[in-house]
């Protein structure tokens, strides 16, 4: 039997007394079902990260021996501008922050980086990854970037199109989605400011802010600002993950 490519994927943490009849617990580790699912359904494994401090980073390079992909996921948390060398706005819309999930998944993304293993960064996976790589955010787009398209749209559904993109000529991104205009299911109150320096955009939206990135010269490393697990139904979207799983059973 053919070995399917383990994928280590970032969880996040959340911790509310209102948990404590759900599950029996009120402070817990978590990661989304639709990121686990598509992974599955395009051919790999999920292997979960749990995002704890005391993870040393030599066992942080253990659980990259047991893997062949990374997959930094979303989060409704906000990465701490602190780790890029910003005090935190007073904006009426602020997300909370995850200093646990943060601390982890800058170690782990470094430590991937240096092994040049395949990497996926979704929504703030996509964020971070930036930062931890020497890149900047804006803290709150809509608010920071003049003249921004609405980045935080309400949607019914969050797998609901909200603006369009651009992809670049040449680019990972337009070999996934096609030529030209795109629309993603975006929304998202932090966005890239300054890429980092190992990174170059592959798609924008009209006002300019980064919606994919890849890597310079290196095997297979995108980010997405939105949420393409939501639209694993598109083939487009699904085809993303196909190219992940491809490029992890490579590694």
């Amino acid at each position: 039997m053919k070995k399917k490519p383990i994928i280590l994927m970032t969880t996040s943490n959340v911790y509310s007394a209102q948990l404590g009849p759900i599950t029996g617990d009120t402070e817990i580790v978590y990661s989304d079902k639709a990121t686990a699912d598509v992974l599955i359904r395009a051919g790999g494994l999920p292997l979960y990260l749990p995002s704890i401090v005391s993870l040393s980073p030599h066992e942080l390079e253990q659980y990259l021996m047991l893997s062949d992909g990374v997959l930094i996921t979303g989060a409704d948390s906000s990465v701490n501008p602190i780790y890029y060398g910003e005090a935190p706005l007073q904006l009426e819309k602020t997300a909370r922050v995850d200093d646990e999930r943060d601390r982890i998944d800058m170690a782990l993304i470094r430590l991937a980086y240096e092994k040049k293993m395949p990497v996926l960064g979704i929504c703030k996976g996509m964020q971070i990854i930036n930062v931890a790589l020497g890149g900047t955010l804006y803290q709150d787009v809509n608010t920071q970037h003049p003249h921004s398209v609405n980045h935080t749209v309400s949607k019914t559904n969050r797998a609901n199109f909200t603006h369009l993109i651009t992809t670049e000529k040449g680019s990972l991104a337009e070999e996934v989605f096609g030529k030209g205009e795109i629309y993603v299911n975006g929304g998202h109150q932090q966005a890239i400011k300054e890429l980092a320096p190992g990174l170059k955009c592959a798609a924008n939206s009209r006002d300019g802010i980064v919606e994919i990135y890849e890597g310079r010269q290196y095997p297979f490393l995108l980010g997405a600002q939105f949420h393409p697990e939501l639209r694993s139904f598109d083939p487009a979207f699904f085809n993303l993950f196909e190219r992940f799983i491809q490029a992890s059973a490579k590694n």
